[in-house]
């Protein structure tokens, strides 16, 4: 009992502790974070605010772009008594955008019994917010260009230009620069929208602030649903850092809602997270085929050590597909012999095995005529080397049946050999096999 009242003491300190850190977090709007990225785009936003230029917001799917663009325009001393319109170009077909974005007279097309102003008109003396631009048709970007040039629009059917004062915020998750280069997107328009571009980080780059994050939204579910969930518990947080969020704030706002709701006590605990957060090694299967094991990859591990791992166990599949061919391997990953080499260089084998450089002999027709083979005169026997069940699900001491056993690569490199050596071993019929073993 004693135990479990400095626990739940520990744990009010700590979350008073966070909502004032949260409040001095508050920069721009409802953005919130205390990291060095996070004040940067604080500040961003506070200097085009003070300006009427185009602004192009760019993250990925969840990183807040809306958000960012209502902060800009209730920090616009010009813009912020007017209205703010939000557009999603890709929430309509390219038929109907323009309709919405400039509007059309009566009878324009059939089903416009009245007229109607479009979002341009409607954001008059405010901001208009374009999200998801990298979506907009060819067609509707050229007419979205003129727009911005000559400050005018024409609704369908009409023939009057019609003056419009607005400020133009764009948003998107599309790698724009590579559309132009693709010409999926005019490069005129681009250059007109991103006269300043905001690039919102992933919630990943700077997981120190989801702890704040997670306890504003906590705070917001339990107000809201009247819930006695008031407090996450230490493993629940370390639990909530470790996980990489994909979906980024919004994804982090709906696990804590969900958790929060399905918890049974005061505080939200490991157990009550989703089961993707709560596991701290998720992993995804790289390639697998039949009777191939899966390679997993720890995400939450350190990055550099992951990324090591990643290119180890990428390498060794290649070189496994590639029957031991290191130029073959390297270029179907599209890099050149000695930089797959020195790639594997730091790679860390068994310091009791010796290697020798292989001698090259023609291939026998054995089943195995268009491959090169590589064989080891001093072979006794073949290492129990672990990296072979990772290429193909098979060992040297459990081959499967048939005539010809299947042929497998066993790729070694010593740490301190200056050139690789390339074992490749084929497993001929019990009878040609005999004395190998």
């Amino acid at each position: 009992m004693v135990k479990n009242a400095l626990e739940a003491a520990a744990l009010r300190r700590e979350n008073a502790r966070l909502r004032e850190e949260l409040k001095a977090a508050r920069g721009a709007g409802d953005l919130m974070g205390s990291s060095d990225q996070m004040r940067k785009i604080y500040d961003l936003i506070s200097k085009v605010a003070a300006t009427d230029v185009t602004v192009l917001i760019h993250g990925e799917s969840g990183t807040g772009k809306e958000l960012a663009a209502r902060a800009i325009h209730d920090q616009s001393a010009l813009r912020r008594n007017g209205d703010f319109i939000a557009m999603n170009c890709a929430a309509l077909p390219s038929e109907l955008i323009e309709s919405e974005l400039f509007g059309h007279e009566k009878g324009a097309f059939t089903g416009a019994a009245t007229q109607r102003k479009g979002k341009f008109e409607m954001a008059g003396g405010g901001t208009i917010f374009l999200d998801e631009i990298g979506d907009m048709s060819l067609n509707t970007q050229a007419k979205l260009l003129r727009v911005l040039e000559e400050r005018k629009v024409e609704r369908l059917g009409g023939s009057q230009p019609i003056p419009v004062d607005v400020r133009v915020i764009s948003a998107t998750n599309r790698d724009l620069a590579s559309a132009v280069a693709t010409e999926k997107f005019r490069a005129d328009l681009y250059y007109r929208l991103r006269v300043v571009q905001i690039d919102l980080p992933p919630l990943r780059r700077h997981k120190e602030d989801i702890p704040l994050l997670a306890e504003h939204f906590l705070g917001l579910c339990s107000e809201k649903y009247k819930l006695k969930c008031v407090a996450i518990s230490a493993d629940a947080m370390k639990r909530l850092v470790a996980y990489d969020w994909p979906g980024n704030v919004r994804e982090l706002r709906n696990a804590i809602e969900r958790s929060a709701v399905l918890a049974d006590g005061t505080s939200l605990c490991a157990d009550d997270l989703p089961p993707e957060i709560g596991d701290l090694r998720p992993s995804v299967p790289l390639h697998a085929q039949a009777g191939e094991e899966v390679i997993e990859i720890p995400f939450n591990s350190d990055y550099r050590e992951a990324k090591r791992d990643f290119e180890r166990m990428y390498i060794e599949r290649v070189l496994g597909e590639s029957g031991g061919n290191v130029t073959r391997a390297a270029e179907r990953i599209g890099m050149h012999r000695q930089s797959l080499q020195q790639s594997s260089r730091s790679w860390d084998y068994p310091a009791d095995m010796s290697f020798q450089t292989s001698r090259r002999i023609p291939a026998t027709n054995d089943g195995f005529t268009r491959h090169q083979k590589w064989c080891r005169p001093d072979l006794q026997r073949l290492p129990d080397f672990p990296i072979t069940s990772r290429i193909t699900g098979i060992s040297a001491d459990s081959p499967p049946p048939g005539k010809f056993r299947h042929r497998f690569c066993v790729t070694l490199r010593h740490e301190f050999q200056k050139t690789a050596a390339n074992l490749s071993v084929d497993l001929l019929p019990d009878s040609a096999g005999q004395g190998m073993d």
